[in-house]
C-alpha cells in the first residue's frame, strides 16, 4: 500500500493509492480501506483486475475530509453494517467526476457531477458509480452529529436527492472543497485558525440554507389549496413511510423535519385513529410482518428484518409479540408450515 503521511498540529493528511500494488491486490486493498477508514459496506467492481483508486484523507477541527478517485464500483451499506459500525456522522459528498445511482431509504436518484448529497452513517444505502472505463471522483466531509449546526431533523427531507452546487452558499462550499482537496499538502500550521473558520462557516451556511429550503417547502405545502392541515398530514404520512427504516424516526424528529412543534404535530393528527408514535410502530411492524411472510426472504436473519424497519435487535421481538401475540420466529415458522402442500 502506498502511503504518504504528513503530520501537523491541526491536520493529519494521508494519501493512499493502489498504483504501487500488484493488479490482483488492488481491489482487495480498497475493500479493506473502506472497512478500516471509511464506512463499512459490501463493495463490488465490474473489473477487479483493472481496478484503480486513490484517496487523500485529512482532518480539520472536528470535520473529517476525504478526496476519492476510483474505478466503477457498486456499494451496499446494509442494516447489518449500520448495526456493527455507526460512527454517528452526517456526511456531505460533492460529486466531481462520473455519475452515481443512489438508493437511500425509499429514494432512488442519480447524483451527477456538481451535485451534493447528504446522508447519515446510521442509514443504509446503495450506490452504483461510473461505468466501464469511467472514473468516479468525489470529496466527502464527515461531521459528528453533535457538531452539526442545525437540528438533524431539519435536514432529513434533503437526504436522498442531489443538491445542485449552484446556489450562493453551495457554490462557495463546493469551490472550497475542490481547492482544499488539491492543496491539502500546502497548508501550514499557522493556517489552522483561518481554515477551520472558513470550513465551519461554509458548512454552516450551506446546511442552514438546505434546512431553510425545507422549511419554505413545508410552509407552502401547508398553505396549499385551502386544505393546510390535510395537506400537511399527507406530507407527514409520506415522510413517515419513507423513513421507517431509520431508527431515529420519532414524533420529535417528524415535528422537527416539518418545522412544527410536537403539540402542532399531534393537533394535525387529532382526527386520526392513531397517534403519530403508534402510526410509526404499526407501519414498521406491518412491513416486518410482510417480510417474514415473503418466501424470497426465508433465509434472511430475523434481526436484519427488524433492523431494516427501524428496530434494534433487542426491541424487535418484544414489539412484534406485543402486537401479534407471537414471536417473529414462531410467526415465520407457522407461516412456512401453512404454505407447505
Amino acid at each position: 500500500m502506498a502511503r504518504v503521511y504528513e503530520y501537523k498540529d491541526f491536520v493529519q493528511s494521508i494519501r493512499q493509492s493502489s498504483h504501487a500494488l500488484p493488479p490482483g491486490r488492488r481491489f482487495a486493498w480498497w475493500r479493506e480501506l473502506n472497512d478500516q477508514s471509511l464506512l463499512r459496506a459490501d463493495i463490488d467492481a465490474d473489473h477487479p483486475d483493472r481496478f484503480q483508486a486513490e484517496v487523500t484523507s485529512w482532518q480539520c477541527d472536528r470535520m473529517r475530509f476525504s478526496a476519492l478517485e476510483h474505478s466503477a464500483i457498486s456499494m451496499r451499506r446494509t442494516a447489518g453494517h449500520v448495526r456493527r459500525d455507526d460512527p454517528g456522522f452526517l456526511y456531505l459528498s460533492l460529486r466531481l467526476k462520473g455519475s452515481a445511482r443512489i438508493t437511500h431509504g425509499r429514494q432512488d436518484f442519480v447524483l451527477r457531477p456538481g451535485e451534493i448529497m447528504l446522508y447519515h452513517s446510521g442509514s443504509p444505502f446503495e450506490s452504483r458509480s461510473g461505468g466501464s472505463g469511467v472514473t468516479s471522483g468525489h470529496v466527502n466531509v464527515g461531521i459528528p452529529a453533535d457538531a452539526v449546526p442545525v437540528p438533524l431533523g431539519r435536514l432529513v427531507p434533503a437526504m436522498g436527492r442531489g443538491i445542485p452546487a449552484s446556489g450562493p452558499y453551495a457554490s462557495m462550499l463546493a469551490g472550497f472543497l475542490r481547492e482544499m482537496s488539491q492543496d491539502v499538502d500546502c497548508w501550514r500550521e499557522q493556517d489552522e485558525p483561518s481554515l477551520s473558520a472558513v470550513a465551519t462557516g461554509l458548512v454552516t451556511m450551506f446546511l442552514t440554507q438546505v434546512a431553510g429550503a425545507g422549511e419554505e417547502d413545508a410552509h407552502q405545502d401547508s398553505q396549499a389549496a385551502g386544505g393546510g392541515r390535510s395537506v400537511l398530514a399527507a406530507r407527514i404520512q409520506a415522510f413517515i413511510d419513507g423513513r421507517l427504516h431509520d431508527p431515529l424516526l420519532s414524533p420529535s424528529l417528524v415535528a422537527a423535519a416539518h418545522h412544527i412543534s410536537l403539540r402542532q404535530l399531534h393537533r394535525v393528527f387529532q382526527e386520526q385513529e392513531q397517534t403519530v408514535a403508534s402510526m410509526i410502530r404499526t407501519r414498521r411492524l406491518e412491513r416486518a410482518r410482510r417480510d417474514l411472510l415473503d418466501p424470497d426472504r426465508s433465509g434472511e436473519a430475523i434481526t436484519d428484518i427488524g433492523v431494516r424497519w427501524g428496530y434494534p435487535p433487542a426491541q424487535f421481538s418484544r414489539a412484534f409479540r406485543a402486537a401479534f401475540g407471537t414471536s417473529p420466529r414462531e410467526f415465520r415458522t407457522a407461516a412456512q408450515q401453512d404454505a407447505r402442500p
